[in-house]
């Protein structure tokens, strides 16, 4: 039996690209000055034809200081299981694309073909088990479950077999790939990095159209304008609430990353600059909790005037952090060097 470290949920079960990797990283250390020093800002896209989707700035790229990932040999994928065992062995993580639709733990067990990937983290030949961390399994939005050497097999051909098809997906690690932890830069922080990341959110834009791409603390400017827009014209699908809920989900990630960041700035340096960010977005994350409830009372009631109110919330919460960022930046160059 071998196991490997995994920290299993560092909170960002709706980008679970990102879930997966920093399960690895935050084994190690949790909340590494390493991820402080990144995850600034979100993005938001929006079009005509659905909900706005917002999403982390930061993309799989930004792990190739800290992660060594690698795709295996052709001859490697005909003998699954001995590769695996044999990188686990080696502490390498194994990133494999499963059909979920063949998983018995699953949500979507014998409802769906669906390509995701999961994390193997262990195994046990006595039992014949593999150790994996994935999304919705056993009741849970994401964590930890166990495969059995056949039922993985199956998922993973399952998923490989549409190889054309999933071509997409092969910058994610598609169809399998190795993940080797690289410790030495975990606990270092990159303030220019953060600096110039806070100096790109806090352009401003102007907003004529529903179609739009904005990042840092326009993604709240842009929420507000939006909602006021359809509060006297439409009302929002509800096959659009999922994405909707998720999107409050991924600003109430990005402000407890941002309440951490603050919270690990001041083991270097406590000031009142970091103090009054710190402030301001403990203060933006009750705003974002009110809109997560007036959203699921429209979702609820259907009430128009309710959209107007949550437009409100919005700009409170741009607000809070157009004043908040240009603190930390200040605070930032007074940072002593080392």
């Amino acid at each position: 039996m071998r196991q490997l470290p995994l920290y299993e949920n560092p909170g960002f079960e709706t980008e679970c690209y990102h879930n997966l990797r920093l399960s690895i990283l935050f084994s190690s250390q949790t909340t590494p000055p390493w991820f402080l020093s990144r995850f600034t800002n979100l993005t938001l896209l929006s079009n005509d034809s659905q909900f706005p989707v917002i999403r982390f700035e930061d993309h799989l790229s930004c792990y190739t200081e800290v992660l060594d990932e690698r795709g295996p040999d052709h001859s490697a994928t005909s003998r699954l299981l001995e590769y695996i065992a044999s990188e686990i062995d080696k502490g390498q993580y194994i990133l494999i694309f499963l059909n979920w639709k063949y998983i018995e733990v699953s949500q979507y067990f014998g409802l769906k073909n669906l390509i995701h990937e999961a994390l193997v983290y262990g195994y046990d030949k006595s039992k014949d088990e593999l150790y994996l961390a994935g999304f919705d399994v056993d009741g849970k939005k994401y964590g930890t479950f166990v495969l059995k050497s056949e039922e993985l097999l199956e998922a993973y051909n399952q998923a490989a077999d549409e190889h054309d098809r999933n071509r997409w997906l092969i910058p994610y690690g598609y169809p399998i790939a190795s993940i080797a932890l690289q410790e030495e830069k975990l606990s270092c922080w990159d303030f220019r990095n953060l600096y110039f990341a806070f100096d790109k959110g806090r352009n401003e834009y102007a907003f004529h159209s529903p179609r739009t791409f904005v990042l840092g603390s326009n993604v709240a400017a842009f929420l507000a304008y939006y909602f006021e827009e359809i509060a006297t014209t439409v009302r929002v699908d509800p096959e659009e609430y999922v994405l909707w809920n998720i999107n409050i989900h991924k600003l109430l990630i990005h402000n407890r990353v941002m309440i951490k960041r603050c919270e690990a700035l001041h083991e270097r340096l406590n000031h009142p600059l970091l103090d009054k960010a710190a402030a301001l977005y403990r203060k933006r994350n009750i705003e974002i909790l009110n809109v997560k409830l007036l959203s699921y009372r429209y979702q609820k009631h259907n009430d128009g005037s309710l959209l107007s109110e949550i437009s409100n919330r919005f700009q409170r919460i741009y607000e809070q952090e157009k004043r908040g960022i240009p603190l930390l930046m200040e605070y930032l160059t007074i940072l002593p060097a080392g």
